[in-house]
């Protein structure tokens, strides 16, 4: 949900273009929303007009959470947004609305949790590792650098200090019985 919250804040926003760019991985948004047109449930006058510069879509066709849940929720929802939507993030959005500055890549191979590689799988971490470097290009933000921390030195604790000041805590205790 964090894309449509974006998008949502792109909203309350209104008119002040504020933010430069902007990457959606993974929406959850029904591209109908983005499209140009004015009724109140739209989210593209607020697109046009807080962002600066330009946005990036992350998608994936394999990305199946969007591709079936998602349409399906969509449907059922009592807001009525639309039946059987398309989402922002299952696939590359082509239509003549699309805004010019409205950048797609696509995270292949990626389901819908992949782009942030917390599971150990290869395909995951490529994912997750693709999905990075396209949102570090685009953002413009340097390198973050190695990973290695074995040449940083490491504060020792001292023992003998850490009892001093643990025996004035006051330990509390509960009276538990014990079962015969």
């Amino acid at each position: 949900m964090g894309c449509r919250l974006a998008t949502e804040l792109l909203r309350v926003l209104k008119d002040k273009p504020v933010i430069d760019r902007i990457v959606f991985m993974a929406g959850a948004i029904p591209t109908f929303m983005l499209d140009q047109g004015n009724p109140s449930r739209r989210l593209r006058p607020s697109y046009d007009k807080v962002l600066r510069d330009k946005s990036l879509n992350l998608y994936s066709n394999t990305d199946y959470v969007l591709a079936w849940l998602f349409p399906a929720g969509e449907s059922l929802d009592p807001r009525a947004e639309g039946f059987l939507p398309t989402a922002l993030g299952h696939d590359k959005w082509i239509d003549y609305t699309v805004p010019i500055n409205f950048d797609q890549q696509q995270n292949p191979g990626a389901g819908h949790s992949d782009y942030w590689g917390q599971d150990k799988a290869n395909i995951e971490q490529h994912c997750a590792k693709n999905a990075a470097q396209e949102v570090q290009k685009f953002l413009q933000f340097p390198s973050a650098g190695s990973r290695t921390i074995s040449n940083r030195p490491l504060k020792k604790n001292v023992i003998i200090e850490a009892r001093k000041y643990g025996a004035n805590r006051k330990i509390i205790c509960r009276d538990i019985p014990a079962y015969v």
